[in-house]
């Protein structure tokens, strides 16, 4: 589980994908809507839940982790083209890490494989 500060998160979270405070107040969880980030449960107060993320003090001084999403193929390769790292998985066999496109992928991933976005 890799850990992203806010201004790593804000660049890195996909459209519908979740994302966690860890630090320094847990159980602070929003989503990324086309428009913006959105609070969906804060620990703290509800007067943020629904709100976009405010950028408090805290807020900007957080530590993050991503939600795994799971993603179509096309957009696995659009992913690794823009230098982030994806996984596929298939047959309950461990994920295979892709971060280049000069990695062989097989068809079978392709057609029976999930993808998910990593980083």
């Amino acid at each position: 589980m890799k850990i992203f500060t806010t201004a790593e998160m804000v660049e890195r979270i996909d459209i519908a994908q979740k994302a966690e405070m860890i630090e320094p107040v847990q159980d602070i969880i929003v989503q990324r809507k086309s428009e913006g980030i959105v609070v969906l449960k804060d620990a703290m107060s509800t007067k943020h839940i629904g709100q976009w993320l405010p950028l408090s003090h805290t807020v900007l001084g957080a530590k993050w982790v991503l939600e795994r999403k799971e993603i179509p193929f096309l957009r696995a390769v659009e992913l690794i083209r823009q230098g982030r790292t994806v996984s596929c998985e298939y047959d309950g066999r461990p994920p295979v890490v892709y971060d280049s496109l000069d990695d062989l992928i097989h068809l079978y991933e392709i057609v029976e494989g999930k993808w998910y976005l990593e980083d």
